[in-house]
Protein backbone atom coordinates (compact mmCIF):
# COMPACT_ATOMS: atom_id res chain seq x y z
CA UNK A 1 0.00 0.00 0.00
CA UNK A 2 2.83 2.37 0.87
CA UNK A 3 4.47 1.66 -2.47
CA UNK A 4 1.22 2.34 -4.34
CA UNK A 5 0.73 5.56 -2.40
CA UNK A 6 4.29 6.61 -3.18
CA UNK A 7 4.00 6.06 -6.93
CA UNK A 8 0.64 7.86 -7.03
CA UNK A 9 2.11 10.79 -5.12
CA UNK A 10 5.07 10.96 -7.51
CA UNK A 11 2.73 10.72 -10.50
CA UNK A 12 0.65 13.65 -9.22
CA UNK A 13 3.76 15.66 -8.34
CA UNK A 14 5.10 15.19 -11.85
CA UNK A 15 1.81 16.34 -13.35
CA UNK A 16 1.78 19.45 -11.17
CA UNK A 17 5.37 20.28 -12.07
CA UNK A 18 4.86 19.66 -15.78
CA UNK A 19 1.73 21.82 -15.81
CA UNK A 20 3.97 24.80 -15.09
CA UNK A 21 6.41 24.05 -17.89
CA UNK A 22 4.34 25.09 -20.90
CA UNK A 23 6.60 26.84 -23.37
CA UNK A 24 5.30 29.45 -25.78
CA UNK A 25 6.26 29.62 -29.42
CA UNK A 26 9.57 31.33 -30.19
CA UNK A 27 9.54 34.82 -31.62
CA UNK A 28 10.34 33.48 -35.08
CA UNK A 29 7.06 31.52 -35.10
CA UNK A 30 5.11 31.63 -38.31
CA UNK A 31 2.73 34.56 -38.44
CA UNK A 32 -0.78 34.11 -39.86
CA UNK A 33 -0.98 34.90 -43.54
CA UNK A 34 -3.39 37.77 -44.13
CA UNK A 35 -5.01 39.08 -47.29
CA UNK A 36 -7.49 41.72 -46.08
CA UNK A 37 -10.83 41.79 -47.86
CA UNK A 38 -11.54 45.07 -49.69
CA UNK A 39 -13.67 47.64 -47.86
CA UNK A 40 -15.61 50.25 -49.92
CA UNK A 41 -14.01 53.69 -49.37
CA UNK A 42 -14.29 57.14 -50.93
CA UNK A 43 -11.13 58.51 -52.63
CA UNK A 44 -9.80 60.39 -49.58
CA UNK A 45 -10.49 57.45 -47.28
CA UNK A 46 -8.82 55.12 -49.75
CA UNK A 47 -5.70 57.28 -49.90
CA UNK A 48 -5.51 57.43 -46.10
CA UNK A 49 -6.08 53.70 -45.80
CA UNK A 50 -3.32 52.92 -48.31
CA UNK A 51 -0.90 55.23 -46.51
CA UNK A 52 -1.77 53.71 -43.13
CA UNK A 53 -1.46 50.21 -44.54
CA UNK A 54 2.00 50.91 -45.93
CA UNK A 55 3.16 52.65 -42.76
CA UNK A 56 1.71 49.90 -40.59
CA UNK A 57 3.48 47.22 -42.60
CA UNK A 58 6.77 49.09 -42.22
CA UNK A 59 6.20 49.33 -38.47
CA UNK A 60 5.57 45.58 -38.23
CA UNK A 61 8.82 44.93 -40.09
CA UNK A 62 10.63 47.30 -37.73
CA UNK A 63 9.11 45.58 -34.70
CA UNK A 64 9.99 42.07 -35.88
CA UNK A 65 13.61 43.16 -36.33
CA UNK A 66 13.59 44.37 -32.72
CA UNK A 67 12.06 41.10 -31.55
CA UNK A 68 14.74 39.06 -33.30
CA UNK A 69 17.38 41.07 -31.43
CA UNK A 70 15.58 40.56 -28.10
CA UNK A 71 14.35 44.15 -27.70
CA UNK A 72 10.85 43.24 -26.54
CA UNK A 73 9.96 46.47 -24.73
CA UNK A 74 10.98 48.63 -27.68
CA UNK A 75 8.77 46.59 -30.01
CA UNK A 76 5.56 47.00 -27.98
CA UNK A 77 4.64 50.65 -28.82
CA UNK A 78 5.57 50.08 -32.46
CA UNK A 79 3.25 47.07 -32.70
CA UNK A 80 0.49 48.96 -30.90
CA UNK A 81 0.76 51.76 -33.46
CA UNK A 82 0.77 49.23 -36.30
CA UNK A 83 -2.40 47.62 -34.95
CA UNK A 84 -4.18 50.98 -35.29
CA UNK A 85 -2.91 51.66 -38.80
CA UNK A 86 -3.60 48.11 -40.04
CA UNK A 87 -6.87 47.68 -38.21
CA UNK A 88 -8.02 44.58 -40.13
CA UNK A 89 -4.66 42.80 -39.93
CA UNK A 90 -4.18 40.32 -37.03
CA UNK A 91 -0.38 40.28 -37.37
CA UNK A 92 0.43 43.07 -34.90
CA UNK A 93 -1.73 41.53 -32.17
CA UNK A 94 -0.19 38.12 -32.90
CA UNK A 95 3.28 39.54 -32.23
CA UNK A 96 2.07 41.49 -29.20
CA UNK A 97 0.77 38.21 -27.81
CA UNK A 98 4.18 36.63 -28.34
CA UNK A 99 5.93 39.56 -26.64
CA UNK A 100 3.69 39.49 -23.59
CA UNK A 101 4.07 35.71 -23.42
CA UNK A 102 7.85 36.10 -23.39
CA UNK A 103 7.53 38.70 -20.63
CA UNK A 104 5.34 36.40 -18.53
CA UNK A 105 2.30 38.68 -18.85
CA UNK A 106 -0.21 35.95 -19.64
CA UNK A 107 -3.36 38.07 -19.33
CA UNK A 108 -2.05 40.63 -21.83
CA UNK A 109 -0.94 37.82 -24.12
CA UNK A 110 -4.41 36.30 -23.93
CA UNK A 111 -6.07 39.60 -24.83
CA UNK A 112 -3.86 40.11 -27.88
CA UNK A 113 -4.11 36.53 -29.15
CA UNK A 114 -7.88 36.81 -28.82
CA UNK A 115 -7.91 40.06 -30.79
CA UNK A 116 -5.72 38.46 -33.45
CA UNK A 117 -8.16 35.58 -33.82
CA UNK A 118 -11.13 37.96 -34.03
CA UNK A 119 -9.44 39.93 -36.80
CA UNK A 120 -8.45 36.77 -38.65
CA UNK A 121 -11.97 35.34 -38.36
CA UNK A 122 -13.43 38.59 -39.68
CA UNK A 123 -11.38 37.93 -42.81
CA UNK A 124 -12.60 34.34 -42.98
CA UNK A 125 -9.20 33.07 -41.88
CA UNK A 126 -7.59 31.19 -38.99
CA UNK A 127 -4.12 30.02 -37.97
CA UNK A 128 -2.98 26.79 -36.31
CA UNK A 129 0.06 28.56 -34.85
CA UNK A 130 -2.12 31.31 -33.39
CA UNK A 131 -4.49 28.74 -31.87
CA UNK A 132 -1.55 26.87 -30.33
CA UNK A 133 -0.13 30.05 -28.80
CA UNK A 134 -3.53 31.00 -27.43
CA UNK A 135 -3.96 27.50 -25.99
CA UNK A 136 -0.56 27.73 -24.28
CA UNK A 137 -1.51 31.04 -22.68
CA UNK A 138 -4.87 29.69 -21.55
CA UNK A 139 -3.07 26.76 -19.92
CA UNK A 140 -0.86 29.16 -17.99
CA UNK A 141 -4.03 30.79 -16.69
CA UNK A 142 -5.47 27.32 -15.88
CA UNK A 143 -8.27 27.59 -18.46
CA UNK A 144 -7.85 23.98 -19.59
CA UNK A 145 -11.28 23.61 -21.21
CA UNK A 146 -10.71 26.69 -23.35
CA UNK A 147 -7.17 25.57 -24.21
CA UNK A 148 -8.49 22.17 -25.27
CA UNK A 149 -10.85 23.91 -27.70
CA UNK A 150 -8.05 25.92 -29.30
CA UNK A 151 -5.71 22.94 -29.65
CA UNK A 152 -8.52 20.96 -31.29
CA UNK A 153 -9.16 23.90 -33.60
CA UNK A 154 -5.46 23.95 -34.52
CA UNK A 155 -5.71 20.25 -35.40
CA UNK A 156 -8.77 20.93 -37.56
CA UNK A 157 -6.72 23.49 -39.46
CA UNK A 158 -3.61 21.30 -39.70
CA UNK A 159 -3.97 17.67 -38.61
CA UNK A 160 -0.23 17.11 -39.15
CA UNK A 161 0.80 19.76 -36.63
CA UNK A 162 2.73 17.72 -34.07
CA UNK A 163 2.74 20.54 -31.49
CA UNK A 164 -1.06 20.79 -31.55
CA UNK A 165 -1.42 17.06 -30.90
CA UNK A 166 1.27 17.17 -28.20
CA UNK A 167 -0.31 20.10 -26.37
CA UNK A 168 -3.80 18.63 -26.62
CA UNK A 169 -2.40 15.42 -25.17
CA UNK A 170 -0.91 17.35 -22.26
CA UNK A 171 -4.18 19.13 -21.53
CA UNK A 172 -6.10 15.85 -21.57
CA UNK A 173 -3.45 14.36 -19.28
CA UNK A 174 -3.85 17.21 -16.80
CA UNK A 175 -7.63 16.78 -16.98
CA UNK A 176 -7.34 13.06 -16.16
CA UNK A 177 -8.34 11.72 -19.60
CA UNK A 178 -5.46 9.27 -19.83
CA UNK A 179 -6.72 7.35 -22.86
CA UNK A 180 -7.41 10.51 -24.84
CA UNK A 181 -4.04 11.90 -23.78
CA UNK A 182 -2.17 8.78 -24.87
CA UNK A 183 -3.94 8.82 -28.24
CA UNK A 184 -2.91 12.42 -28.94
CA UNK A 185 0.62 11.94 -27.59
CA UNK A 186 1.07 8.87 -29.78
CA UNK A 187 -0.08 10.92 -32.77
CA UNK A 188 2.47 13.61 -31.86
CA UNK A 189 5.17 10.95 -31.63
CA UNK A 190 4.21 9.56 -35.05
CA UNK A 191 4.52 13.10 -36.44
CA UNK A 192 8.09 13.27 -35.04
CA UNK A 193 7.40 15.75 -32.23
CA UNK A 194 10.69 16.85 -30.69
CA UNK A 195 9.61 17.78 -27.15
CA UNK A 196 12.04 15.92 -24.84
CA UNK A 197 9.26 15.41 -22.30
CA UNK A 198 7.03 13.49 -24.73
CA UNK A 199 8.02 10.00 -23.42
CA UNK A 200 7.35 11.25 -19.90
CA UNK A 201 3.86 12.45 -20.82
CA UNK A 202 3.21 9.08 -22.43
CA UNK A 203 4.51 7.33 -19.31
CA UNK A 204 2.12 9.28 -17.08
CA UNK A 205 -0.82 8.51 -19.36
CA UNK A 206 0.11 4.82 -19.32
CA UNK A 207 0.43 4.91 -15.53
CA UNK A 208 -3.05 6.41 -15.31
CA UNK A 209 -4.34 3.61 -17.54
CA UNK A 210 -2.77 0.99 -15.26
CA UNK A 211 -0.13 -0.13 -17.77
CA UNK A 212 2.86 -0.03 -15.45
CA UNK A 213 5.18 -2.12 -17.63
CA UNK A 214 4.94 0.16 -20.65
CA UNK A 215 5.04 3.14 -18.29
CA UNK A 216 8.44 1.95 -17.06
CA UNK A 217 9.67 1.62 -20.63
CA UNK A 218 8.67 5.18 -21.48
CA UNK A 219 10.17 6.51 -18.26
CA UNK A 220 13.47 4.86 -19.16
CA UNK A 221 13.33 6.34 -22.67
CA UNK A 222 12.75 9.78 -21.16
CA UNK A 223 15.64 9.41 -18.71
CA UNK A 224 18.00 8.12 -21.40
CA UNK A 225 17.19 11.07 -23.64
CA UNK A 226 17.34 13.56 -20.76
CA UNK A 227 20.98 12.70 -20.03
CA UNK A 228 23.13 15.60 -21.14
CA UNK A 229 20.18 17.85 -22.01
CA UNK A 230 18.69 20.89 -20.31
CA UNK A 231 15.67 19.02 -18.94
CA UNK A 232 14.31 20.33 -15.65
CA UNK A 233 16.26 18.65 -12.79
CA UNK A 234 13.09 18.41 -10.69
CA UNK A 235 11.32 16.49 -13.44
CA UNK A 236 14.26 14.14 -13.95
CA UNK A 237 14.47 13.43 -10.21
CA UNK A 238 10.76 12.69 -9.90
CA UNK A 239 10.83 10.49 -13.01
CA UNK A 240 13.74 8.53 -11.52
CA UNK A 241 11.86 8.11 -8.24
CA UNK A 242 8.68 7.00 -10.01
CA UNK A 243 10.62 4.44 -12.05
CA UNK A 244 12.23 3.12 -8.86
CA UNK A 245 8.81 2.83 -7.20
CA UNK A 246 7.48 0.78 -10.13
CA UNK A 247 10.37 -1.70 -10.21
Amino acid sequence: MLRRFGSKFLQNSLLLTLSGLYSTAALHAQQPAVNPAPIPLNPSQKAAAIAGNVQGKALIQQATALLKSGQLDSAIPILQRASVLRYVDPTSHFYLGLVYDQKGMSQMALENYTLAIKRANALGMDSAQLRINLGNTLCKLNFLKEAEFDYKRAIEIDDKNDVAHLNLGRVLLFKGDNQGAFRELSRASALMATDPNLPLYQALALKGMGNNEECKNQLQIFLDRAAGTHSDPRVISMAQNLLAELK
